[in-house]
């Protein structure tokens, strides 16, 4: 059983019992039960793509007021091919490429995706380097800070 429908069952136990038992001092307790349970409900899935990235999304979580998980909205990148086999020959693959640009060498190894790298995040020692010169007077410049805080992060997790 997954998750959402364990949650369903547990609601639809607790709208039973509340309404067997309305007036009781348990229904102090069920109501926020409930409630929570709604709301959990009402929220979207998670992407179920195997890339997605997951975890608790602080900034959208605080000014949607609901948990909201980094999968939300996330989109697989498209890829263009660089060569498709167009047959077979003496027990070999034969390809032809399609983005001549890229230049395939005989022995390369060819991946259906690019290998899977680990994310590196920044630690408060570079967040302070790179908040230098995003503050004017007392007050910081939050989207100069938060512009500069991107360029590190994709200077840091990119080629």
């Amino acid at each position: 059983m997954d998750k959402n429908k364990a949650m369903k069952l547990a609601l639809d136990a607790l709208l039973i019992w509340e309404e067997m038992h309305p007036k009781t001092t348990a229904s102090a307790i069920r109501s926020p039960a409930i409630q929570a349970l709604q709301e959990a409900l009402e929220q979207p899935e998670c992407n179920q793509h195997p890339d997605a990235p997951h975890g608790f999304n602080r900034e959208s979580s605080h000014s949607l007021g609901r948990y909201v998980c980094d999968c939300e909205g996330w989109e697989p990148e498209e890829q263009e091919p660089v060569a498709y086999i167009t047959g077979e020959y003496k027990g070999y693959f034969t390809i032809e490429q399609t983005n001549k640009s890229f230049v395939l060498t005989q022995g390369m190894n060819l991946y259906i995706a690019p290998p899977k790298r680990k994310w590196q995040g920044l630690t408060d020692e570079e967040i302070g380097e790179v908040g230098i010169g995003h503050v004017e007077g007392e007050h910081m410049l939050p989207y100069s800070f938060a512009r500069a805080i991107e360029a590190k992060l994709k200077e840091k997790n990119h080629d």
